[in-house]
């Protein structure tokens, strides 16, 4: 299916947290897992509790997968590079990746035209 989004469970960014038990039988962390997170509802209570510990304003993972994609306009230099960041978003279609985050801000745009108008690439 073009242009579908694949669930926030199955981008690797957030690999759920490996949990055994330690000598007294209780839990512990012993690493991260293949598997991965089924919602955002957990990393959402992650981000905010390490930010409110900073005294900042939390941000939802939607900013951080936002600002990855700006990211990735900015260092992938082909098409297959940025075909690699857009699955690594979890988008089976790079225009997913475009429509959602592809955006150019405007004073961005205002130096891309006036590149193009000079005839250097930006």
């Amino acid at each position: 299916m073009t242009g579908r989004t694949v669930t926030l469970g199955s981008v690797f960014s957030f690999p759920k947290t490996r949990i055994g038990t330690d000598a007294n039988g209780g839990f512990v962390a012993t690493g991260l897992d293949r598997a991965h997170w089924s919602s955002a509802a957990a990393i959402r209570k992650i981000i905010r509790s390490a930010f409110d510990v900073h005294g900042m304003p939390a941000y939802g993972p939607h900013s951080f997968r936002k600002t990855l994609a700006r990211l990735g306009q900015e260092v992938c230099k082909t098409p297959e590079e940025l075909k690699a960041w857009s699955q690594n978003l979890g988008h089976e279609d790079v225009m997913t990746t475009y429509r959602s985050y592809g955006q150019v801000p405007g004073d961005r745009q205002r130096q891309v035209l006036a590149a193009l108008r000079a005839g250097n690439a930006p």
